[in-house]
């Protein structure tokens, strides 16, 4: 299972975000993947799409793309700390590499901070900010 971050998701849902095309290759040359995301940056994209009144829309083309929301966890909580602190990562990156090394998958990514951290933790990377 490939963890998305937020960055791939807002992108795959902007056809005017700067990687909307690289994401849309990308995510059309591994359709048979399966794909997962935290609830936190699930609700840090729809953010957008609410204040729009897009949030139901945004949310089912997710849906239809097969995005698994994988919920936090009580204990998480030190782990997404210890990640934090060990990569000095804002938060909601630090959650997305804790979703990855939680399903034990890789990680998709727009944005290269976050690529290197994950690497440097053995999580494998699909790095598109280039």
């Amino acid at each position: 299972m490939i963890t998305l971050d937020a960055g791939v998701v807002i992108a795959y849902l902007n056809q005017d975000d700067a990687h909307h095309a690289r994401v849309s290759d990308w995510l059309s040359a591994h359709v048979h993947d399966e794909y997962a995301t935290s609830v936190i940056t699930l609700a840090e994209v729809l953010v957008r799409p609410s204040a729009l009144g897009h949030a139901s829309t945004a949310h089912r083309a997710l849906s239809l793309l097969g995005v698994t929301p994988i919920e936090a966890v009580a204990g998480d909580e030190l782990e997404i700390a210890a990640v934090c602190a060990a990569t000095r990562l804002r938060l909601p990156d630090a959650i997305v590499i804790h979703t990855a090394e939680r399903l034990g998958g890789g990680l998709s990514t727009t944005d290269l901070a976050l690529a290197r951290a994950a690497i440097a933790r053995g999580i494998p990377v699909h790095d598109l900010s280039a």
